[in-house]
């Protein structure tokens, strides 16, 4: 399904609420002086508005209710055909360098993009075409490197690469599920692209999360005892900064190139276009 019908549906949803609310509120003044058993009887036409509404809503295609059964939430990305492309096409890169000082690999991505008919277009920009992409949308500090976009959906692309190994430097962020990542070796000119999800399990996820709110509660105690220390203990106002760091000790597998990036075509493709 795609964005503008989740948003149509939505629509349909809020309008048939608002005529039951509208309908409930205009029964409720012209009853207010009512008796008790005047009281009971709006009770039982609000019971009645409410299975009003869930009938109607039954009746609102019910195919496209089915759809969004489990979930109202209109999906963070579905890429299409042309952002499968261009995944198949990173996944061919050369090895380049990719630290503070030097961005090739970021810059190697950005020339298959402006080759494959996407534009770059600033953060607040409105675009013009179908096909684009924003460089560090959420600042540098942030990732992703890269959001594309075609038709409407969108991935996220994050750069990483090393000299020898296969073991992301993870920093700060650990992989997000909803990211793809590109990382390229040295050692053996290769690129791999996976999704986060297959670095980072929901069993992994639930424990780190634990984790980053307990270092957090650390960090405010220390910090709130050094605060209280007397100037002669304390005469420079010391105060600790717990930065969250997330590493890998085993690699990712060479070998399993195709099986990586498959598993990224497989998740997005359910909604080619």
């Amino acid at each position: 399904m795609s964005v503008s019908e989740c948003l149509l549906m939505n629509l349909s949803v809020k309008k048939l609420y608002a005529e039951l609310v509208s309908k409930a509120e205009g029964s409720d003044e012209s009853e207010e002086e009512s008796d008790e058993s005047e009281e009971e009887s709006d009770e039982l036409e609000e019971e009645s508005g409410a299975e009003e509404l869930d009938s109607r809503l039954r009746n609102l295609n019910t195919n496209k209710e089915k759809e969004l059964k489990s979930d109202w939430k209109i999906p963070a990305f579905y890429p299409n055909k042309k952002l499968n492309n261009i995944l198949d096409k990173i996944s061919h890169m050369n090895y380049a360098d990719n630290t503070f000082n030097s961005k090739k690999h970021e810059d190697n991505l950005e020339t298959i993009l402006e080759k494959d008919g996407f534009v770059k277009i600033e953060k607040n920009e409105v675009p013009n075409t179908e096909s684009y992409f924003m460089s560090q949308p959420n600042g540098k500090q942030s990732p992703p490197d890269f959001r594309v976009f075609s038709n409407g959906e969108y991935i996220d692309i994050e750069c990483k690469s090393c000299q020898a190994n296969y073991k992301p430097m993870w920093n700060a962020s650990y992989p997000s599920d909803d990211m793809v990542y590109v990382y390229t070796n040295k050692k053996d000119n290769e690129t791999l692209v996976f999704s986060g999800a297959e670095v980072v399990t929901p069993a992994v996820k639930e424990i780190y999360e634990e984790y980053k709110v307990l270092n957090k509660k650390l960090h405010q105690e220390v910090n709130n005892k050094l605060k209280a220390l007397s100037e002669s203990d304390n005469p420079y106002g010391m105060q600790v900064y717990a930065r969250n760091m997330f590493v890998q000790s085993k690699n990712l597998k060479a070998h399993k190139k195709e099986e990586y990036k498959q598993a990224v075509l497989n998740k997005y493709k359910k909604n080619e276009m």
